[in-house]
């Protein structure tokens, strides 16, 4: 199979899990099956004795998917290590859904038997968005998509990486706020971290407003450098500096080389002239009597 294609679809299995889960968090199923790894004591499928209702299937059908995960990471590893068994930095992508899925299906089970423990639920969201992450640099590195680079414009290096902070605190917070309210399989339950739900959300929506305001601003700085040439070049001060500094660098070297090519050849020439001033200097037997005595 193409490359291309399987690491693409890594890429949207992972991402379609996180959407399943997202789906058993909202309709209030994440104890649809009550242990792990089987659904229900003596089944490994839903019964049609449980008392979870409808709730059991939303919860099956998201385990389900995991099979479909394994299946895809396994595929693009081994795929990875046959065609690209050079590339150092893809087998290591291509590393990180392979065992993140397995890693992922020990901690759903963990996230099960503790009783949707916010903690848990909390660490098994961030390791599929750290899962996307990797699969989405596997899929940019293999289908030869350019990658945008931003260090010629100093401004808008910065502000690329406050925003990949600003977007991870985001996510962050966000778990935060669902730890802090009532678990998927209880909506009676009271809130389960000790914050203030109504806190929490306000804080986490504070920082989504923020992290838009940066993306408006790095859109419109990075169109507004395109056609005013001289923000640009106040953008690219320092990284202009830099290269001009290192197309000096042979200059000088070569003027420090001349320096001291020059100063041995001066030094030669006075060590030259010094020898002959000394051949020219007549010896007392040459000179001849010194005087009456």
């Amino acid at each position: 199979m193409n490359l291309r294609r399987l690491t693409f679809a890594n890429l949207l299995v992972q991402a379609a899990i996180i959407v399943t889960g997202v789906t058993v968090r909202v309709t209030g199923s994440g104890l649809g099956c009550p242990t792990w790894p089987q659904c229900v004591p003596g089944s490994y499928t839903p019964t049609v004795q449980q008392a979870q209702s409808w709730h059991k299937y939303v919860e099956f059908g998201n385990r389900t998917l995991t099979f479909a995960l394994t299946a895809v990471a396994i595929a693009t590893f081994v795929a990875v290590l046959r065609q690209r068994p050079n590339d150092r930095a893809s087998r290591m992508l291509a590393a990180v859904p392979f065992v993140g899925t397995f890693a992922q299906a020990l901690l759903g089970g963990v996230t099960v038997l503790t009783g949707l423990n916010p903690f848990t639920v909390m660490a098994h969201f961030l390791v599929s968005i750290a899962i996307v992450a990797g699969a989405h640099a596997l899929w940019v590195r293999i289908s030869g998509t350019p990658e945008i680079r931003v260090r010629e414009q100093m401004l808008l290096d910065v502000g690329s990486r406050l925003l990949v902070a600003l977007a991870t605190l985001v996510i962050v917070l966000g778990t935060i706020v669902t730890g802090s309210g009532p678990h998927s399989g209880d909506a009676e339950r009271p809130a389960r971290l000790g914050f203030d739900p109504q806190l929490m959300s306000w804080i986490h929506a504070d920082a989504v407003w923020l992290t838009g305001g940066l993306v408006l601003s790095l859109w419109a700085y990075a169109r507004w450098s395109l056609r005013n040439p001289i923000l640009e070049r106040v953008g690219n001060v320092g990284v202009l500096a830099e290269r001009e500094l290192q197309r000096l660098e042979p200059v000088a070297q070569r003027s420090r080389v001349m320096v001291a090519e020059c100063s041995r050849v001066c030094s030669d020439r006075r060590r030259a002239s010094l020898l002959g001033r000394l051949r020219r200097v007549p010896t007392p037997a040459a000179r001849g009597p010194s005087g009456p005595c």
